[in-house]
């Protein structure tokens, strides 16, 4: 299996450059030259070890290798979707408080091994090459796919504080150029305002697409703890632009695709008016 999902990381590396899909690099935190963010400046317990505030991003040279949070610290949080404990935790908390306001929250992705992530990009480039018919090559379909899924060792959830949300029954994901329903329900509208409160935080949200090279993910949010979570949305800002801010010697790089902000994509101006809480 592993040999098979190297293989396929290989053939993935076409359009961008890719840095971990034939050489494995474990470490405590993936790479040892990963960047990451300091444990001094946030309250005891919030945060259990630097691998949770790892930079991880879409394209770098660094990456998260192999890495995998320690097997007996992830916690199922609902449907076998996974969290670090800490993140588990402050997404309960956050479930109910969503509920009492009227909204059921549930988890459809949660960790994702480094195998798995391979896999999964691989499906969606697979799945683009199917629904154009021969119309476009492979290495279009990883660029169009790249706007969306990250390459293994760059993505949030290797790290197992990250976590998809939506409602039941509901895909969150985007269709078409459209924003989800998700993204536009009153749910959505009152997780990106309280997210913060729990120690979570929006990692690509729209306008920000040539900072984060991701295209806008109204459901996608990591756990950072309340401190640098309620810092993050007083400011506005991204965690990615965080990092580039506490790590400016870090070299971006600048020479892979990003996807264009999209007005249609844009997820809060539908949102419904009528979302008091109870």
């Amino acid at each position: 299996m592993r040999a098979v999902a190297a293989l396929i990381g290989i053939a993935g590396c076409l359009s961008v450059e890719c840095h971990d899909a034939d050489v494995r690099t474990p470490g405590a935190c993936g790479d040892a030259v990963a960047p990451r963010l300091s444990l001094s400046s946030l309250p005891p317990g919030e945060i259990e070890d630097e691998c949770m505030l790892q930079w991880v991003r879409k394209g770098a040279a660094f990456s998260l290798g192999t890495y995998a949070p320690p097997d007996h610290d992830l916690v199922d949080v609902g449907d076998g979707h996974r969290l670090r404990s800490a993140a588990a935790v402050a997404f309960r908390r956050l479930r109910s408080e969503a509920a009492t306001a009227g909204h059921t929250i549930v988890a459809v992705s949660g960790y994702r091994s480094h195998e798995r992530q391979v896999l999964t990009h691989e499906t969606w480039v697979q799945r683009r090459l199917a629904k154009a018919r021969g119309v476009i090559s492979r290495e279009e379909a990883v660029t169009h796919v790249d706007e969306f899924s990250a390459r293994a060792g760059h993505s949030e959830h290797q790290l197992g504080t990250t976590v998809d949300v939506s409602v039941p029954g509901q895909n969150p994901f985007n269709h078409d150029d459209r924003p989800s329903a998700f993204a536009t329900s009153c749910a959505g509208k009152w997780l990106r305002e309280n997210a913060h409160r729990f120690g979570f935080t929006l990692s690509y949200p729209h306008g920000r697409e040539p900072l984060t090279c991701m295209n806008p993910e109204p459901w996608h949010f990591r756990y950072v703890g309340v401190t640098l979570a309620t810092r993050l949305f007083e400011r506005g800002i991204p965690l990615e632009e965080y990092f580039r801010e506490q790590h400016p010697d870090v070299e971006v790089p600048a020479k892979i695709h990003c996807p264009p902000t999209r007005a249609s994509l844009r997820y809060d101006v539908a949102t419904p008016r009528n979302c008091s809480p109870r």
